[in-house]
């Protein structure tokens, strides 16, 4: 007869990366079972045809890590009748990486500063920088604005120096550059400071 009996739906080996699961988003009917085994979901009972090319539709890839690796996933599908495989069916996923923004957090509050007082820290010290995708950033820039007067910013280069981080002064703007870990970021940022030698 035309029935099925088993179906293997799996990424190739060595296609899976980190993350990647196939996924079945539906229930199957009496006398079939599903063992779905992360990278591989094997179908298995007897049924016709009509009834597998359901449940294989519904089979999804999904890859929920914030650091997923870019490429193609190689996924073939085969089904058995009472005698043998068929050929396999190939789809290729091309699975696109999305970088997620670092994400910026601390003490938010308002600063007093007196004119002419030495130059206060601008940035507070619960200040932290969050990225999921990786542990280094490559550059960071502090502006000033508006500038009023003779108002500035300085960033101790010393600092950023020792932890090889170029620094740039473009008028009220500064320009951290380098591919660093973001603890050395924090480190030159946290060195931030407003001065103004203007009168009140």
């Amino acid at each position: 007869d035309g029935d099925i009996t088993r179906a293997v739906i799996k990424i190739e080996t060595p296609n899976p990366k980190p993350g990647d699961v196939l996924v079945l988003s539906t229930s199957v009917p009496s006398g079939v079972s599903i063992d779905n085994n992360v990278t591989q979901i094997t179908i298995e009972g007897t049924s016709n045809a009509e009834t597998y090319a359901g449940i294989i539709k519904e089979i999804r890839y999904e890859n929920g890590l914030d650091t997923v690796e870019g490429g193609v996933r190689v996924v073939t599908i085969r089904v058995k009748d009472a005698l043998e495989y068929s050929a396999a069916l190939t789809r290729n996923v091309v699975v696109t990486a999305v970088n997620d923004e670092p994400v910026l957090s601390g003490y938010d509050g308002v600063i007093r500063y007196r004119l002419g007082d030495e130059g206060i820290a601008v940035v507070p010290d619960d200040f932290s920088i969050e990225d999921v995708d990786d542990t280094t950033i490559a550059s960071a820039s502090i502006v000033l604005s508006p500038v009023v007067g003779v108002d500035g910013v300085t960033v101790d280069a010393s600092v950023a120096s020792e932890l090889g981080i170029g620094v740039t002064e473009l008028g009220s703007k500064w320009v951290l550059t380098g591919a660093k870990p973001l603890s050395d970021y924090i480190r030159v940022l946290k060195t931030t400071r407003y001065s103004s030698i203007g009168e009140a």
